[in-house]
């Protein structure tokens, strides 16, 4: 399987280290609980290292992801080699969860279960910027970058058209079969990148 980005491990390495009291030290243990969560993930994944350094992939991404989040103010600095929530990091998550479908009385529920996101919220667990980019991908278009949710600016989405070598925007929606996107959405989104 393609090793999941940064940004998806965002989420779930959140709710790990909330389950684990919003304090833990890094290392393969929460590695592990992290990967439970991308069930495609083979154990020859989790194990795979990169050639020149023999450095472990998976748990180079989770760093990396950690970071992100640290930059970001939801993890603290704090103790070298634990890993700690702060009270913007609580709420990223439960807003997350709530954003994805799961009702505010569920969420703490969820959370102190031992439910992966996939059991507890099926696909609506991936955000749907990622399903595109992973259908956009399997046709053909190259160099795609996501951009992570809710700092994206309108564009959800870049990558060439490989048959017309031509760099494309997206933004996805999930909306019911019956809704229909309308003209309002259609030029906020040209408005977003007009003029890049």
């Amino acid at each position: 399987m393609a090793m999941p980005s940064q940004t998806d491990i965002e989420l779930p390495l959140l709710l790990e280290l909330e389950r684990l009291g919003g304090r833990a030290r890094k290392g393969k243990e929460l590695y592990y609980k992290v990967a439970s969560h991308f069930p495609k993930l083979t154990q020859e994944d989790l194990e795979r290292t990169r050639e020149s350094t023999k450095v472990n992939l998976w748990g180079n991404n989770v760093d990396w992801a950690r970071n992100k989040l640290r930059e970001r103010g939801e993890l603290n600095g704090g103790e070298w080699g634990i890993w700690e929530m702060t009270d913007a990091g609580r709420r990223r998550l439960r807003t997350e969860l709530q954003t994805r479908g799961l009702t505010e009385s569920v969420v703490t529920g969820f959370i102190n279960s031992s439910q992966t996101l996939p059991q507890a919220l099926g696909e609506r667990w991936q955000p749907i910027e990622n399903l595109v980019g992973a259908f956009l991908e399997a046709k053909g278009f190259q160099e795609l970058q996501v951009s992570p949710p809710s700092r994206d600016g309108g564009v959800d989405g870049e990558c060439i058209a490989p048959f017309i070598d031509v760099k494309i925007a997206f933004q996805a929606k999930r909306f019911k079969p019956e809704n229909a996107v309308g003209a309002p959405m259609i030029q906020q989104f040209k408005g977003s990148f007009i003029g890049q």
